[in-house]
């Protein structure tokens, strides 16, 4: 059975949840009564709309609420199920948002870096590897050789040959079928689609930044979200809203893209920890949109001393 780690766009989804009773709010509410209407979903800050699958207690007489979402409604990449008990009577509002990835636990575990699959992988670097023994094996078998092409090898000399063979330049193993061309070849299978990654300020909606830093389009270095909306975002201003720390000034990109510069004076002023920060956007007739709900983390500086 597929594992349900991490929630798929656009793929069937199901979670547990449980209802507080309004009688006594200290206590969950034992097999709660859901009729249409209680339950409804927005996908990407949409309008709500009925689950086509209705929630009910599981097991059967329960407290644990199986909710079970289509791929339909899970194609978006925030999804939020609202209950709201219609009768009033019952149980408390509940609010459940679910951020989407596009591939789940299982794809990242088969997939390597360039999409070949990890066993693809090793086999290229078990080739690579029986290479090498044969290039060793063939370094061996010349230096013990006493002549070379006629010429006498002298012992004083084996070590200037060995430095010789693996101080050549790649640029000149070009010979086809040569064993040197051969091993260029298959040691470039160890670095294909290999990436060094360089943590990002944003990830997603996380966003990492350290006191007294720079984050600005001048280095490559401001603060970007992608984003998804049904609504106009051109020509809006935008409020980077850190909790309990302030608002920075933010940019509509483009439609799908919002950016945040940072002065060292402002990343100064972000206490280290982590915060709970989002992004509205002010249309220019001044409707205001949330697109971003996150964790903000920052770090203090390694001290010196």
């Amino acid at each position: 059975m597929a594992s349900t780690i991490f929630a798929v766009r656009g793929q069937a989804f199901a979670f547990t949840t449980a209802l507080v009773q309004q009688a006594d709010t200290r206590l969950l509410k034992i097999n709660p009564t859901l009729a249409a209407g209680d339950v409804q979903v927005s996908l990407d800050y949409g309008a709500f709309a009925n689950l086509t699958t209705l929630p009910d207690a599981e097991p059967d007489g329960g407290y644990a609420v199986r909710v079970q979402l289509s791929a339909a409604e899970m194609t978006a990449d925030t999804v939020v199920v609202l209950f709201h008990d219609v009768s009033g009577a019952e149980w408390c509002d509940q609010l459940v948002t679910i951020r989407t990835g596009a591939v789940g636990y299982d794809a990242l575990a088969r997939a390597g870096a360039d999409g070949d699959t990890l066993e693809t992988l090793s086999d290229q670097l078990d080739s690579a590897a029986g290479v090498l023994d044969t290039v060793s094996t063939t370094v061996d078998d010349v230096l013990a050789d006493t002549s070379t092409d006629g010429v006498v090898v002298g012992s004083t000399s084996l070590s200037a040959i060995a430095a010789a063979v693996w101080d050549r330049l790649t640029t000149a193993l070009t010979t086809a079928g040569s064993i040197g061309a051969h091993l260029l070849q298959k040691v470039g299978l160890l670095s294909s689609g290999a990436t060094v990654l360089v943590s990002a300020p944003v990830a997603g909606t996380a966003v990492t930044t350290y006191q007294g830093d720079d984050y600005l389009a001048e280095d490559g270095r401001e603060l970007v979200w992608t984003v998804s909306s049904s609504a106009t975002l051109s020509g809006g201003t935008v409020a980077v809203i850190v909790h309990g720390v302030g608002a920075f000034a933010g940019a509509v990109a483009s439609e799908t893209s919002i950016t945040c510069e940072l002065t060292r004076a402002q990343t100064a002023t972000i206490p280290a920890g982590r915060h709970r920060y989002q992004i509205v956007v002010t249309q220019p007739d001044g409707d205001e949109l949330t697109l971003v709900d996150g964790v903000w983390t920052s770090k203090s500086r390694t001290s010196a001393s």
